[in-house]
Protein backbone atom coordinates (compact mmCIF):
# COMPACT_ATOMS: atom_id res chain seq x y z
CA UNK A 1 0.00 0.00 0.00
CA UNK A 2 2.13 3.17 -1.19
CA UNK A 3 1.46 6.16 -1.91
CA UNK A 4 -1.51 7.05 -0.45
CA UNK A 5 -2.44 10.58 1.11
CA UNK A 6 -4.74 10.68 4.26
CA UNK A 7 -7.98 12.74 3.62
CA UNK A 8 -7.42 16.62 4.35
CA UNK A 9 -8.98 18.26 6.90
CA UNK A 10 -9.82 21.41 8.06
CA UNK A 11 -6.76 23.44 9.57
CA UNK A 12 -8.16 24.50 12.66
CA UNK A 13 -6.49 24.24 15.95
CA UNK A 14 -8.45 21.93 17.33
CA UNK A 15 -7.55 19.42 14.31
CA UNK A 16 -3.95 20.57 13.78
CA UNK A 17 -3.41 19.55 18.05
CA UNK A 18 -4.46 16.11 17.90
CA UNK A 19 -2.91 16.03 14.62
CA UNK A 20 0.44 17.18 16.38
CA UNK A 21 -0.41 14.85 19.60
CA UNK A 22 -1.03 11.82 17.34
CA UNK A 23 2.34 12.30 15.21
CA UNK A 24 4.10 12.94 18.97
CA UNK A 25 2.53 9.20 20.03
CA UNK A 26 3.47 7.71 16.78
CA UNK A 27 7.27 8.73 17.24
CA UNK A 28 9.26 5.90 18.43
CA UNK A 29 12.52 6.04 20.36
CA UNK A 30 13.40 2.08 21.40
CA UNK A 31 13.77 -0.82 18.86
CA UNK A 32 10.82 -2.39 19.44
CA UNK A 33 7.69 -3.45 17.12
CA UNK A 34 4.57 -3.97 18.01
CA UNK A 35 2.11 -6.62 16.61
CA UNK A 36 -0.75 -7.87 17.05
CA UNK A 37 -2.89 -11.11 15.36
CA UNK A 38 -6.97 -10.82 14.41
CA UNK A 39 -8.95 -13.13 13.36
CA UNK A 40 -11.20 -10.55 11.27
CA UNK A 41 -13.72 -13.15 9.65
CA UNK A 42 -13.64 -10.85 6.82
CA UNK A 43 -11.43 -7.31 6.37
CA UNK A 44 -13.56 -6.43 3.66
CA UNK A 45 -16.17 -4.69 6.19
CA UNK A 46 -13.50 -4.40 8.85
CA UNK A 47 -10.93 -1.57 7.60
CA UNK A 48 -12.24 1.16 10.28
CA UNK A 49 -11.59 -1.09 12.99
CA UNK A 50 -7.96 -2.17 11.87
CA UNK A 51 -7.42 1.36 11.00
CA UNK A 52 -8.47 2.29 14.65
CA UNK A 53 -6.26 -0.61 16.39
CA UNK A 54 -3.10 0.06 14.02
CA UNK A 55 -3.31 3.45 15.67
CA UNK A 56 -4.19 3.80 19.02
CA UNK A 57 -2.32 0.48 19.73
CA UNK A 58 0.82 2.67 17.43
CA UNK A 59 1.10 -1.19 15.58
CA UNK A 60 3.85 -1.90 13.40
CA UNK A 61 2.64 -5.39 12.20
CA UNK A 62 -0.83 -6.66 11.97
CA UNK A 63 -1.30 -10.48 11.49
CA UNK A 64 -5.05 -11.26 10.05
CA UNK A 65 -6.12 -13.93 9.61
CA UNK A 66 -9.63 -15.21 7.58
CA UNK A 67 -9.69 -11.96 5.61
CA UNK A 68 -11.55 -13.25 2.86
CA UNK A 69 -9.45 -11.59 0.71
CA UNK A 70 -9.58 -12.80 -3.14
CA UNK A 71 -6.55 -11.55 -4.57
CA UNK A 72 -8.46 -9.71 -7.60
CA UNK A 73 -10.60 -6.84 -8.15
CA UNK A 74 -13.20 -7.55 -5.61
CA UNK A 75 -10.91 -6.74 -3.04
CA UNK A 76 -9.89 -3.20 -5.03
CA UNK A 77 -12.40 -0.88 -2.37
CA UNK A 78 -10.75 -3.16 0.35
CA UNK A 79 -7.05 -1.98 -0.53
CA UNK A 80 -8.24 1.50 -1.74
CA UNK A 81 -9.87 1.95 2.25
CA UNK A 82 -6.52 1.04 3.89
CA UNK A 83 -4.35 3.33 1.56
CA UNK A 84 -6.26 5.85 2.46
CA UNK A 85 -6.13 5.25 6.13
CA UNK A 86 -3.05 3.81 6.36
CA UNK A 87 -0.40 5.06 4.11
CA UNK A 88 2.29 4.30 6.18
CA UNK A 89 1.74 0.51 5.45
CA UNK A 90 1.43 -2.27 2.75
CA UNK A 91 -0.36 -4.85 2.71
CA UNK A 92 1.17 -8.52 2.02
CA UNK A 93 -1.42 -11.52 1.62
CA UNK A 94 -2.11 -15.17 0.55
CA UNK A 95 -5.84 -14.65 -0.89
CA UNK A 96 -8.12 -17.54 -1.12
CA UNK A 97 -10.69 -17.79 -3.92
CA UNK A 98 -13.20 -19.62 -2.64
CA UNK A 99 -15.77 -17.99 0.57
CA UNK A 100 -13.76 -17.50 3.59
CA UNK A 101 -10.29 -17.94 4.55
CA UNK A 102 -6.96 -15.98 3.87
CA UNK A 103 -3.78 -14.28 5.45
CA UNK A 104 -2.59 -11.22 5.02
CA UNK A 105 0.01 -8.53 6.92
CA UNK A 106 0.10 -5.26 7.49
CA UNK A 107 3.45 -3.58 7.96
CA UNK A 108 4.75 0.09 8.64
CA UNK A 109 6.76 0.67 5.47
CA UNK A 110 10.02 1.22 7.43
CA UNK A 111 10.29 -2.22 7.76
CA UNK A 112 12.43 -3.79 5.14
CA UNK A 113 10.65 -6.86 4.14
CA UNK A 114 11.13 -10.10 2.16
CA UNK A 115 8.66 -13.00 1.09
CA UNK A 116 9.66 -16.16 1.22
CA UNK A 117 9.07 -18.65 -0.83
CA UNK A 118 5.94 -21.11 0.19
CA UNK A 119 4.55 -24.55 -0.21
CA UNK A 120 1.19 -25.84 -0.90
CA UNK A 121 -0.20 -27.39 1.76
CA UNK A 122 -3.99 -28.90 1.69
CA UNK A 123 -4.71 -28.18 5.69
CA UNK A 124 -3.47 -24.92 5.91
CA UNK A 125 -3.32 -21.17 4.48
CA UNK A 126 0.20 -19.46 5.83
CA UNK A 127 2.02 -16.35 4.64
CA UNK A 128 6.14 -16.57 5.31
CA UNK A 129 7.82 -13.01 5.34
CA UNK A 130 11.66 -11.71 6.59
CA UNK A 131 11.03 -8.66 8.00
CA UNK A 132 14.63 -6.11 9.31
CA UNK A 133 13.57 -4.73 12.53
CA UNK A 134 15.98 -1.92 13.12
CA UNK A 135 18.77 -4.72 14.24
CA UNK A 136 17.11 -7.56 14.24
CA UNK A 137 16.19 -10.05 11.64
CA UNK A 138 12.47 -11.96 11.74
CA UNK A 139 11.05 -14.49 10.20
CA UNK A 140 6.99 -14.15 10.49
CA UNK A 141 5.02 -16.90 9.29
CA UNK A 142 1.23 -16.39 9.90
CA UNK A 143 -1.15 -19.39 9.78
CA UNK A 144 -4.56 -20.33 8.99
CA UNK A 145 -5.77 -23.49 9.70
CA UNK A 146 -9.94 -24.25 8.63
CA UNK A 147 -11.61 -26.10 11.11
CA UNK A 148 -12.36 -29.46 10.02
CA UNK A 149 -15.56 -30.11 8.98
CA UNK A 150 -17.42 -33.95 8.92
CA UNK A 151 -16.10 -35.73 5.78
CA UNK A 152 -12.69 -33.93 5.33
CA UNK A 153 -9.91 -36.24 4.46
CA UNK A 154 -7.65 -36.48 7.03
CA UNK A 155 -8.45 -33.97 9.59
CA UNK A 156 -6.02 -33.06 12.00
CA UNK A 157 -3.39 -35.86 11.27
CA UNK A 158 -3.05 -34.08 7.57
CA UNK A 159 -2.58 -30.28 9.28
CA UNK A 160 0.34 -32.49 11.94
CA UNK A 161 1.70 -33.97 8.89
CA UNK A 162 1.82 -30.87 6.67
CA UNK A 163 3.01 -28.20 9.76
CA UNK A 164 5.55 -30.41 10.40
CA UNK A 165 7.03 -29.71 6.92
CA UNK A 166 6.70 -26.50 7.19
CA UNK A 167 8.67 -26.64 10.55
CA UNK A 168 11.45 -28.61 8.81
CA UNK A 169 11.59 -25.50 6.56
CA UNK A 170 11.89 -23.02 8.58
CA UNK A 171 14.34 -24.38 10.73
CA UNK A 172 16.76 -23.87 7.87
CA UNK A 173 16.02 -20.30 8.96
CA UNK A 174 18.82 -18.67 11.20
CA UNK A 175 16.93 -15.98 12.03
CA UNK A 176 14.60 -15.38 14.92
CA UNK A 177 10.73 -17.20 14.14
CA UNK A 178 7.81 -16.27 15.36
CA UNK A 179 5.01 -18.37 13.99
CA UNK A 180 1.11 -17.15 14.75
CA UNK A 181 -1.98 -17.32 13.58
CA UNK A 182 -5.62 -19.55 14.13
CA UNK A 183 -4.37 -23.13 14.04
CA UNK A 184 -8.77 -23.89 15.15
CA UNK A 185 -7.07 -26.65 17.37
CA UNK A 186 -9.33 -26.07 21.03
CA UNK A 187 -6.92 -27.82 23.46
CA UNK A 188 -9.31 -26.37 26.01
CA UNK A 189 -12.66 -28.27 25.39
CA UNK A 190 -11.93 -31.70 25.87
CA UNK A 191 -14.68 -32.78 24.16
CA UNK A 192 -13.44 -31.97 20.52
CA UNK A 193 -11.50 -34.22 18.99
CA UNK A 194 -9.65 -32.32 16.53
Amino acid sequence: MNGAATPSQPADSDTSDARDAHAKKQTRSSDKSKFALWNTRSLRNKTTSVTDLILNYNLDILAICESWLHGDERDNHVIADLKKSLPDFTLYQVSRQTRGGGVCVLLRQSLKVNLNATEVYTSFEYIDLSLQLKSLVMRLVVVYRPPSTKGSKGGTSVFYDEFTALMESCGNSSHNLLITGDFNLHVDNPENND
